[in-house]
């Protein structure tokens, strides 16, 4: 019977690791430049710093070279240095 408990025991703390993890926020594959930057701005302004870090990430990925993505840069790295602070 003790056999038994330790795979259980196992199994369920195991399964525990992953409840408590937040989701990740994901910009639609539809949504343009101007529609991801805005959310991350959103984001910003009501101080939900690790959302918005993502969505800037997105942005990044997704339009490299286009108008917001040095913008978004140096929103991001502001983005990290609040969430630091908190």
């Amino acid at each position: 019977m003790k056999n038994l408990y330790l795979p259980l025991l196992l199994v369920i703390s195991l399964s525990g690791c992953s409840y408590f993890q937040k989701e990740e926020v994901k910009a639609e594959e539809s949504w343009s430049v101007d529609r991801i930057y805005s959310e991350a701005k959103a984001a910003l302004n009501m101080g939900d710093y690790t959302k918005a870090i993502q969505y800037y990430d997105q942005l990044e990925a997704r339009f490299p070279f286009g108008e917001y993505a040095q913008q978004a840069l140096l929103e991001s790295a502001y983005a990290h240095y609040k969430k630091r602070r908190e």
